[in-house]
């Protein structure tokens, strides 16, 4: 986690700013609650698909706020204030709901070495581009004999260049050695940081030398090299990582073809104000988000790119698919036009919610396509051709 604070003091409890946007996103969210409910009695009669579609979205949001203060409130709950000095590094854990504190010191004697690792967050902003970018900040992962010898791990992040000199200058003066991995380790599992900080993840030494410049710390468009081989053997060794692939352009096919036929169906299902229909709408919604959530977990990674190709594709097809079967089949009116149009602007507009469960199921159930497994079973291949050369 990483702390706030300068000249070697720091804490992690939540900043006033951090409070403030935590209450305004729980409003926000909470402002669409009241309006999907408004939406949801208002058409209650008129239309029930539009109540249970309201409701649906009330579910969502409801479930997020609750998480959003849960985990404010988990954050909060235990907080922490440490300081670097000439002995160590003390820190104090404070539970602030009964007010009880423990004191924990991390001599420089104990200290066996430093691994220090890219941690790597999204840019608000980079929503606004093609390209992702990232505010690139430094972990110290530092390996430590803790009590009757057991060893341990302090992890300490900062977004201060000046934090980042103050300890390698510190850990230098005590003569701890240092190392530098290219890896993004904050998602490795608790049970295996040790023996990944330890040994396991690949690292050569680091010198410094009163510049951090080869750190490249800061804005860039370098994407994290998440490290996650320990989660991938312990995939495959439990055989929980999908080898079926669905390409592309098989999903658009048949997406499309889906839209011909819901076209043919459907072209005179529309209502006097030009929307469609209850029988209508309950084969495009549920339908199209099933081929949405389809692509969302087959591609190797999510991002804007693959995001916005998906929306471009499927409003060419839909077009393309009108076209077809008003020229082949029948005659497509034009109110049933506008009326697929506002369902379709409505789809994208309400597609990033729609993307939450394809999420948690390729976390849940990834895929050896998925690019950071595919990558770890590209090294644990060539880690085997390297045993087997050793061993010839």
């Amino acid at each position: 986690m990483e702390v706030i604070g300068k000249k070697g003091k720091y804490t992690s409890r939540l900043s006033q700013a951090g409070k403030d946007s935590t209450i305004l996103i729980i409003i926000f969210l909470s402002l669409f609650v009241g309006l999907f409910i408004y939406i949801g009695i208002k058409f209650m009669k008129e239309d029930p698909v539009i109540l249970v579609i309201m409701l649906f979205f009330v579910t969502i949001l409801t479930g997020l706020i609750i998480f959003i203060a849960k985990e404010t409130k988990k954050r909060t709950s235990i907080v922490s204030d440490s300081e670097l000095t000439d002995t160590g590094y003390v820190t104090t854990f404070i539970d602030t709901n009964t007010n009880k504190s423990i004191k924990v010191e991390i001599l420089y004697t104990d200290m066996v070495k430093c691994l220090l690792s890219p941690y790597s967050v999204v840019r608000p902003s980079a929503t606004q581009s093609f390209e992702t970018t990232y505010n690139k900040l430094i972990t110290l992962n530092i390996l430590f004999r803790a009590s009757k010898g057991r060893m341990e791990v302090m992890r300490f992040t900062h977004h201060d260049e000046e934090e980042i000199h103050l300890w390698l200058r510190t850990l230098r003066e005590h003569n701890i050695p240092l190392e530098i991995t290219d890896y993004d380790l904050r998602f490795v599992a608790e049970k295996n940081y040790l023996s990944v900080v330890s040994s396991e993840v690949e690292r050569r030494p680091y010198f410094y030398r009163s510049s951090i410049e080869d750190l490249n710390i800061g804005i860039t468009r370098e994407k994290p090299n998440d490290y996650s081989l320990p989660e991938t053997k312990e995939k495959l060794a439990s055989n929980q990582l999908v080898k079926l692939k669905i390409p592309k352009v098989a999903i658009y096919s048949v997406q499309y073809l889906a839209m011909i036929f819901f076209i043919y169906f459907f072209h005179n299902d529309y209502s006097s104000d030009e929307m469609l229909t209850n029988s209508a709408l309950i084969y495009f919604y549920p339908g199209f988000a099933i081929f949405f959530s389809i692509y969302i977990y087959m591609i190797s990674h999510i991002n804007v790119k693959h995001c916005l190709q998906y929306v471009l594709v499927t409003i060419f097809s839909w077009v393309v698919a009108t076209y077809t079967v008003d020229g082949l089949f029948s005659k497509v009116s034009d109110k049933f036009a506008t009326a697929l149009t506002f369902e379709i602007v409505f789809f994208i507009l309400v597609s990033p919610f729609i993307t939450l469960f394809p999420v948690i199921i390729r976390g849940l159930k990834p895929a050896v396509y998925h690019e950071k497994h595919r990558k770890d079973i590209e090294k644990m291949n060539e880690m085997k051709e390297k045993e087997t050369l050793k061993s010839n």
